[in-house]
């Protein structure tokens, strides 16, 4: 069995990344890595949250996305708002998980965070879970950690 080099986590978060710009185009979004868009972010993964059917019922049936299907929806929608993040902080990716995602961290000056952690919340337990709050909250420590 012939196996596949395995690609730097930063390369890959930045394929995630430009998923999200083509999977936003195809709704109408226009996501250009400001600070911004992460709004623009936010109204999809509700619009997702909106739309996906919930209960025990839905899943004994089948009807709600799999680990899967969210897992990869994180990644790339994650990767997305990472991205922005260290596009304007410097940083970097690294993936200590032993479950695809799960521990995705992106190293920035003010610390550390994990975006794909945060949407996959956001796409499980919805708008409590705000990618746009979570962005605030990062841009706040930003601003303390620069005084």
């Amino acid at each position: 069995m012939e196996r596949r080099p395995v690609k730097p986590i930063a390369q890959e978060m930045r394929e995630y990344a430009e998923r999200a710009v083509a999977a936003a185009r195809e709704e109408g979004y226009d996501l250009d890595y400001s600070e911004e868009s992460i709004l623009k972010v936010e109204e999809i993964l509700s619009v997702l949250y909106d739309s996906t059917p919930r209960g025990i019922l839905n899943q004994l049936l089948g009807r709600t996305p799999s680990r899967r299907v969210l897992t990869e929806l994180a990644l790339m929608w994650g990767a997305y708002i990472g991205e922005v993040m260290r596009r304007k902080d410097g940083g970097f990716w690294t993936d200590q998980s032993v479950i695809p995602g799960a521990g995705i961290v992106l190293h920035l000056k003010p610390g550390d965070t994990t975006p794909v952690h945060k949407v996959y919340k956001r796409l499980t337990s919805g708008p409590r879970e705000s990618v746009w709050s979570y962005f605030q909250v990062y841009k706040k420590v930003r601003a303390e950690g620069s005084t």
